[in-house]
């Protein structure tokens, strides 16, 4: 699920599950508390959004193909959810791992989606199966992409498939029903942030969806799927964390501040929504809020990239290279993927005189993007640079 959240220097951040919610913490007060009011009227007239069944509803060409692998005669000695199982590892063969969040029946149509969307088409299977199914987080290093003035954080979540002919046995202490897991990149070390209800799925998609229309600029579309997706899950963290992103984006920073504190009134600390707190009341010139902020932030056991990318920003601003190389350097530690690190340490470099250097590392960011937008951008960096070292 994507998520928004504002970064410093004017960077706003959305995070998502492959995109998914951050982990939620343990919250503040066991006592239900009331969201603030929101501001549909800055937003325009409701637009029409997917319906949850829709999500995981296949063609009827894609049923029928479906059901004849399933109920294919060859297959009868294997067990349901051993054929659900069988069936997605034949297709996923020419499927492509794919950053977009896409619907079931898109995504087996188009052979490609993120693991949301990988979760959405085991659903989908899993219920024409009679199959039960469930959905597990999984909170290793999130993956980050940058894409305009916004960073795209992406959770993991992957889906089990239950052996529906399991019978309990406590005698052989057969208590626990056996499943199968489908993930797009199962790994060793992989740590569980426990069970996601199917409509904390929903709001996900919602907010993936929301997400791309705002990087897209679409404000209306971006709150409408918002709506969407809080009213699948109220109190979902990627959700209200967003809402409160698009509405400061729109110019209503009372109801963002009023959302963030409510975000973190019911699920704690998280650094996301507390660095864009800290960057709304940083814009008001309230710097005692945003120092108490910061010690908050600093006691979080969790430190993203983008956070030490900003740390080292500022300092190579304030001419302190040394620290600015140090920075980036454990930024590039938690997210070796992230190709705008490289290019930082290169204008580090070039400012030190280490031209060379500096050339190495923005070859590695033109091969590290995956945007050829941003690989010419790269190219033209080192053309650049190529005029002082020649």
């Amino acid at each position: 699920m994507r998520m928004l959240a504002a970064a410093g220097f004017g960077l706003m951040m959305l995070l998502g599950a492959c995109s998914t919610a951050p982990p939620r913490q343990q919250a503040v007060s066991d006592t239900p508390l009331t969201a603030p009011p929101l501001r549909p009227d800055l937003f325009g007239a409701p637009l029409d959004v997917p319906r949850v069944e829709a999500l995981h509803t296949l063609t009827d060409a894609q049923q029928a193909e479906f059901l004849a692998y399933f109920s294919d005669p060859v297959r009868a000695g294997q067990k349901p959810h051993a054929r659900i199982y069988g069936y997605l590892e034949r297709r996923l063969g020419s499927f492509t791992y794919y950053a977009k969040t896409l619907a079931a029946a898109d995504a087996l149509d188009q052979n490609q989606g993120n693991c949301l969307s990988l979760a959405l088409v085991t659903t989908a299977l899993a219920e024409l199966g009679g199959v039960d199914y469930g959905f597990q987080r999984i909170r290793n290093r999130p993956v980050y992409e940058s894409r305009q003035d916004f960073v795209m954080v992406a959770d993991h979540l992957r889906t089990r498939l239950y052996d529906p002919t399991f019978i309990p046995d406590p005698v052989a202490g057969r208590l626990t029903r056996p499943f199968i897991e489908v993930d797009y990149f199962p790994e060793r070390g992989q740590r569980y942030g426990g069970q996601v209800a199917g409509d904390e799925v929903a709001a996900m998609y919602y907010v993936n969806l929301a997400g791309e229309s705002l990087v897209d600029g679409d404000l209306s579309r971006s709150y409408w799927l918002l709506d969407a997706a809080l009213t699948q899950a109220p109190d979902n963290p990627g959700a209200l964390n967003s809402m409160a992103v698009l509405h400061r984006r729109a110019g209503d920073a009372r109801t963002a501040e009023a959302l963030y504190g409510h975000l973190l009134a019911v699920h704690g600390d998280s650094l996301l929504p507390l660095g864009n707190l800290q960057n709304l009341l940083r814009d008001q010139g309230r710097l005692e809020e945003v120092a108490a902020l910061d010690v908050r932030i600093r006691q979080l056991p969790v430190r993203d990239p983008y956070r030490l990318v900003e740390f080292g920003m500022q300092a190579y601003a304030d001419g302190r290279l040394q620290d600015a190389l140090e920075y980036y350097a454990q930024a590039l530690d938690a997210a070796p993927y992230m190709h705008e690190i490289y290019w930082r340490q290169a204008m580090v470099h070039h400012a030190l005189g280490n031209q060379r250097h500096a050339d190495a590392l923005l070859q590695q960011a033109r091969d590290m993007a995956p945007r050829v937008s941003d690989q010419n951008r790269y190219q033209a960096k080192r053309l650049a640079l190529s005029g002082v070292l020649n």
